[in-house]
């Protein structure tokens, strides 16, 4: 199977640190996406429920990075994606 060039932004739950830009492509050039689905990640948007504590004991990212790709410790490799402007709250316009 060709590499998947899809990329999945996963939004952290800090409002002081970037979102994740997730490259399948360069992940699915080395591995089937049965090496990570379902085992490791559920492949649906708001399911894995990821904490960078959980990645630092070896949960999802966590199980390969740190050990066999490069290291938590370098955090804008991942935390990529600007986040979203808030949308401004709607003011109702005053009368004259």
């Amino acid at each position: 199977m060709p590499a998947m060039d899809m990329n999945v932004v996963i939004e952290t739950k800090s409002d002081f640190i970037n979102d994740v830009n997730y490259p399948h492509y360069m992940h699915t050039w080395w591995l089937k996406c049965e090496v990570c689905h379902p085992a490791i990640f559920m492949p649906a948007k708001g399911q894995n429920n990821m904490t960078m504590s959980g990645i630092a004991q070896g949960q999802w990212c966590g199980r390969c990075h740190g050990k066999v790709a490069f290291p938590l410790t370098d955090c804008v490799r991942c935390h990529t994606q600007p986040k979203k402007a808030a949308a401004a709250p709607k003011v109702a316009p005053t009368k004259k």
